[in-house]
């Protein structure tokens, strides 16, 4: 069966009478931010667009982690000297926010439960407006840092 790659397709049909029954958001901010264009079937279709929701804010989680608390590889030391100490505060405070978030998509996904899928979809889709202009501005930082990097210290410690 080909992929839907139509934002106006059969899913969005079936997504809204879940739509009306959960006060759902709408299917075209959903479909654009989170891809939802390889959603094949519309068997638990909450549960499926649950998990790209999840697997999304993952990945920003999983990003984070090495700017919080870096590894001794060079990016990771790059990207954590882009960001003073006084700033880290509200960056981990913003990575505790998405990891909750993430958390309460896996229990979601423990429960099985179609009203669960709901509430996870209608509350990550309202905080994500401003988690995409958080990472933005956070993409930007790095992004500057790179761009204006410090030379390579002399000192690098052991690589053998």
């Amino acid at each position: 069966m080909p992929k839907d790659t139509n934002p106006d397709g059969p899913m969005e049909e079936f997504y809204h009478r879940l739509q009306v029954k959960y006060n759902l958001p709408a299917w075209e901010a959903l479909y654009a931010d989170f891809e939802l264009n390889s959603i094949e079937d519309s068997e638990l279709l909450l549960a499926q667009i649950r998990t790209k929701m999840a697997e999304k804010l993952e990945g920003y989680t999983m990003f984070l982690q090495p700017v919080l608390h870096p590894d001794t590889n060079l990016n990771d030391l790059q990207e954590c000297r882009c960001f003073s100490d006084d700033e880290k505060k509200p960056l981990y405070d913003f990575y505790a926010r998405l990891m909750a978030l993430v958390k309460r998509g896996m229990r979601a996904l423990v429960l099985s439960d179609e009203k669960e899928d709901a509430s996870f979809i209608k509350d990550a889709a309202q905080q994500y407006p401003n988690i995409k202009k958080e990472m933005a501005a956070i993409l930007e930082k790095l992004e500057e840092g790179w761009k204006n990097k410090e030379e390579a210290p002399d000192d690098q410690g052991y690589f053998g």
